[in-house]
């Protein structure tokens, strides 16, 4: 991704939902970790490849701005960010912990 310290974020919250979900699955990982990996992957897949989206597509759209437009958009921004101060917006809303885990198939809980 491009810079803007998505990476980190996404690279943490990976981490997280590997962790819960090898925890879920942990008796169905000794017959088969695929199952794990493949629920792994259709939880983040999409929550990655928004984010890699939305970094691509700003980072496209300030590649080519002149210094004045670059000062405005600055400014814009720490206006931007006292009026919204605590008000969490989707990106700084999902919660890897909270996110549901489909239970593996043939799986007792």
């Amino acid at each position: 991704m491009p810079p803007g310290g998505e990476s980190t974020g996404v690279a943490l919250e990976d981490c997280a939902m590997l962790a819960r979900i090898l925890k879920l699955y942990s008796s169905s990982i000794q017959a088969s970790p695929n199952l794990a990996l493949q629920a792994y992957e259709a939880m983040r897949a999409p929550h990655v490849l928004n984010a890699y989206k939305k970094a691509v597509a700003r980072w496209q759209g300030t590649r080519e701005i002149g210094w004045l437009q670059y000062r405005l958009q600055f400014v814009g921004f720490k206006i931007f960010l006292q009026w919204f101060a605590g008000k969490p917006n989707e990106s700084f809303a999902y919660n890897v912990y909270q996110a549901e885990i489909p239970e593996a198939k043939g799986q007792e809980t």
